[in-house]
């Protein structure tokens, strides 16, 4: 095999993933990025406790510059109903949350749903979690540090039945 070493444009926040714990949830949080720009973020929560947790999507916020900046959106909320109450999300007891959420201030939808870009900066969530009628409160930050040059090696292997003679 032969190796070669390429270089790309990637977008690096600090940290990349941000994990917390509590004694009910370990919860992480990290940039979703395409080449144009970073949109939102992938948020995973895992259910540590017995019981069922209750994501309050209602109280949980966007952090920009760590100051709330409305809510998010997410696959499920109808375009129209985007600034209405959003319902409760239940995550069982022992059971994980995966989801790609995106700040209500990012979307456009004049012509229905186009998303601007965050910038470089803290951008962050307040996630707001109840369990057995306790509400807990996750203030998650990252550092979006902007576009940096990413050198990378490929491989290329060769088929070992093709042996040259």
């Amino acid at each position: 095999w032969t190796g070669c070493k390429t270089t790309r444009m990637v977008w690096k926040s600090q940290p990349d993933v941000l994990k917390s714990s509590n004694p009910y949830f370990n919860v992480e949080l990290s940039f979703h990025c395409d080449e144009d720009g970073c949109t939102g973020f992938n948020l995973f929560l895992e259910n540590k406790s017995n019981k069922d947790l209750e994501i309050d999507w209602s109280r949980t916020f966007y952090l920009s510059q760590r100051k709330e900046s409305g809510g998010f959106v997410f696959e499920g909320i109808i375009l129209q109903d985007k600034n209405l109450r959003k319902p409760s999300e239940v995550v069982v007891a022992h059971g994980v949350l995966s989801r790609r959420i995106t700040p209500e201030t990012l979307v456009n939808t004049d012509l229905g749903w186009r998303y601007r870009n965050m910038g470089p900066g803290d951008h962050g969530i307040l996630l707001t979690v109840k369990v057995d009628g306790r509400e807990i409160n996750e203030r998650l930050n990252l550092n979006l540090l902007g576009m940096v040059m990413e050198e990378t090696t490929g491989f290329d292997f060769q088929d070992s039945r093709k042996v040259a003679r």
